[in-house]
């Protein structure tokens, strides 16, 4: 008899923790899309699969007086590619392309 993991796995084709990041992603792009804010903060250009999408924060927490406020603070966040978010995130948004 298979452990609940592996019967997870052998329904899902994947295990949970994938499963689950997976559909935060899927789900997360539907809102955006639903708001029309699925446009990159880096490159404007839109965002069409949940793989490539992640959390920008505008605003280089680390450098503020108050780092844990502003990783938090939803309003120094934006989505962008994966990409574009970690091999440029020293760029301003838009100067990419």
């Amino acid at each position: 008899m298979p452990s609940k993991t592996e019967l997870i796995k052998q329904k899902l084709g994947m295990g949970y923790n994938k499963a689950t990041r997976l559909l935060y992603k899927q789900f997360l792009l539907h809102m955006a899309q639903q708001l029309q804010r699925d446009v990159c903060y880096r490159c404007r250009e839109v965002i069409t699969d949940p793989n490539d999408i992640s959390l920008d924060h505008m605003t280089p927490w680390v450098q503020t007086s108050d780092p844990l406020a502003t990783f938090f603070d939803l309003n120094h966040v934006a989505l962008s590619h994966r990409l574009c978010n970690s091999m440029n995130h020293h760029n301003k948004p838009g100067k990419l392309r």
